[in-house]
């Protein structure tokens, strides 16, 4: 793959040969950045000779790779035989909508509805390769291809 992630979100997925997967769990990301953001403030307290606050860091979550969910979504036979490999993907930041990219042509998926949608026409998808990477800009899908 040449690029096989350009989302600026806190969405964690996997691409596979022929599938996404989709974390659907909590990834703590807010979590983390929070308890980050507690400790600097403790640490520049304690740099001006302040005193030292009463921390409990956030419990370990030894349990956190059973509360994940993984959700496979298999891009279609029919992109994949005429587009394999996939060389970009892309997530919104809600997490339900996906694009590919592949060797030509572009598909998309909704969660909502579990639906990919692919050109009606296969020789107009054959016309465009995506270069330039694929990616969501709010509710909008943007790829930069010739």
């Amino acid at each position: 793959t040449v690029n096989p992630a350009m989302a600026a979100n806190d969405q964690l997925y996997l691409q596979g040969e022929d599938r996404l997967y989709m974390n659907t769990g909590d990834t703590g990301v807010s979590q983390k950045k929070e308890a980050l953001d507690k400790m600097g403030s403790i640490i520049n307290n304690m740099a001006d000779g302040g005193p030292l606050p009463d921390f409990n860091p956030p419990p370990s979550n030894h349990q956190s790779s059973h509360t994940k969910q993984w959700t496979i979504v298999s891009i279609p036979h029919a992109y994949i035989s005429s587009s394999w490999p996939i060389r970009y993907t892309a997530c919104d930041s809600t997490g339900h909508w996906m694009a590919v990219a592949g060797r030509t042509g572009l598909a998309y998926y909704n969660d909502h509805n579990k639906k990919w949608k692919l050109f009606g026409n296969e020789t107009q998808e054959k016309d465009f390769i995506v270069t330039g990477g694929v990616l969501w800009w709010k509710d909008f899908l943007v790829i930069g291809c010739f």
